[in-house]
């Protein structure tokens, strides 16, 4: 993570542009250069981080523009009851949850976040009938009461999909989302500004958003602070149109991929729960008594639900799963195998 020093020094100290290491931490570009020894003692606090050299009384105090408040990490040696300082503006970027589909879904926060936001980024699929981008848009026109907002829309970079080659496909695809993220903070959002992406779901389980802003960050050409405004997941959504609980009493729940369902052992498992999974991979279960909860389009007038014994549904599942994506061109379906109580 790039970190922007704001070094408080006199006039004739300052001498351009610098590049240090503090502590163990990663480099920093430092605004104004300075002599003497730093680091000596550090706290976090209201997103910023205030070193202090006590080698040198020439030497300042400066201030650390940082996107992280972490009282955690507070450090003896520096008072942490600082003014918030605002010479130099930082972009803030809000990752919204948006919900499994269900335009009902989105939560008052997100849209005070909508609200908040000078460019909302939309990344493009490229499908021919892109519902996924229409109802970005619609979400934006419903709820945004101002007129004062952008949309930039770009296309998403396609990712490889050797299985044979699955780790490299990801770090290719994250590498090449890094360098487009990075090109609209550059191009497209102002200093002071508020840029937001849509997240399906919520941000935080089974997208690679956060991982992408984080990669941009340590590239250390934008700086920015981000927030992430959770969502209501298919995994919900889920559990709720079929009517039952998530959890049983005493009983685990692990969430995995289609990809690494056959690692997982059913037997220390009695609800599992399986997302992006375009292979079907329940299908290796059948004959083992087991329940399956499955639903597709979640929350979208389109919505597909089946459950049952899995043995008397499995087929029933894949030909709706491949009527719907060939009609759509797409399909996003989340499925819940149990054991029998």
């Amino acid at each position: 993570m790039q970190l922007v020093f704001l070094v408080k020094v006199p006039a004739h100290q300052r001498t351009g542009e610098s590049v240090l290491a503090i502590n163990d931490r990663q480099p920093v570009v430092v605004v104004h250069q300075f002599v003497g020894r730093v680091g000596d003692s550090c706290c976090f606090t209201h997103g910023y981080v205030v070193f202090s050299s006590c080698q040198n009384d020439n030497v300042p105090d400066f201030q650390l523009q940082c996107p992280v408040a972490d009282k955690n990490h507070l450090r003896s040696g520096v008072s942490h009851d600082l003014p918030q300082w605002s010479g130099y503006p930082m972009k803030q970027i809000l990752l919204i949850g948006m919900g499994a589909g269900d335009p009902e879904q989105i939560t008052l926060q997100a849209i005070a976040a909508l609200n908040r936001a000078d460019v909302i980024f939309i990344l493009d699929k490229g499908y021919v009938d892109d519902e996924l981008l229409r109802l970005r848009k619609a979400l934006c026109q419903r709820h945004i009461t101002h007129q004062d907002y952008r949309l930039v829309q770009v296309q998403d970079p396609r990712r490889e999909g050797d299985p044979d080659a699955y780790e490299r496909g990801i770090e290719s695809w994250h590498e090449q989302r890094a360098a487009l993220f990075e090109r609209l903070l550059t191009d497209e959002l102002g200093a002071d500004q508020v840029g937001a992406f849509l997240v399906w779901g919520d941000p935080s389980l089974y997208d690679s958003t956060m991982r992408i802003l984080d990669r941009v960050l340590a590239r250390g050409r934008e700086t920015f602070e981000y927030q992430v405004i959770p969502g209501i997941t298919s995994v919900q959504s889920l559990v709720a149109q079929h009517r039952i609980p998530l959890n049983r009493i005493g009983e685990s729940i692990h969430i995995t991929t289609g990809r690494r369902l056959a690692a997982a052992a059913l037997e220390q498992h009695s609800n599992i729960v399986v997302m992006l999974d375009a292979q079907c991979t329940f299908e290796r279960y059948v004959g083992q008594g087991l329940d399956i909860y499955w639903g597709a389009y979640l929350g979208t007038a389109d919505e597909i639900l089946v459950s049952g014994r899995l043995d008397d549904v499995c087929e029933q599942i894949k030909l709706l799963r491949a009527e719907a994506r060939d009609r759509r061109g797409w399909i996003m379906d989340t499925y819940l195998l149990r054991k029998p109580a």
